[in-house]
């Protein structure tokens, strides 16, 4: 995404992650970008903003079907135009995210 985003004018980032030390991580290291980092859980937190497009890579393998089901209601309660998502067809079960922060388990 750096390489994509760097030098455009003509577009706008947001990055979400539920780890507060990655969105510290991302802003340390593109400090002299315009881009925004903020920390959001997916599951739980409605998006507060509309965008022409959603970008999701690799979370929804780490979700069970319940948390799933929930962060794409949120992803379509932004009101974002567009959905762009990765998945793993051969993969038959989901690994589970493991969170230090409140001993919680996605």
């Amino acid at each position: 995404m750096p390489l994509f985003l760097a030098g455009r004018d003509d577009v706008d980032y947001t990055g979400y992650d539920l780890l507060p030390a990655n969105v510290e991580n991302a802003r340390n290291r593109f400090y002299n970008q315009t881009w925004t980092f903020e920390t959001v859980d997916l599951v739980k937190d409605r998006i507060k903003n509309q965008f022409d497009l959603l970008i999701n890579r690799a979370t929804a393998i780490h979700l069970g079907l319940r948390d799933n089901i929930q962060m794409f209601h949120n992803f379509h309660q932004s009101g974002s135009s567009f959905l762009l998502t990765t998945t793993y067809p051969q993969l038959h079960k989901n690994t589970m995210l493991h969170l230090a922060e409140k001993d919680s388990m996605r």
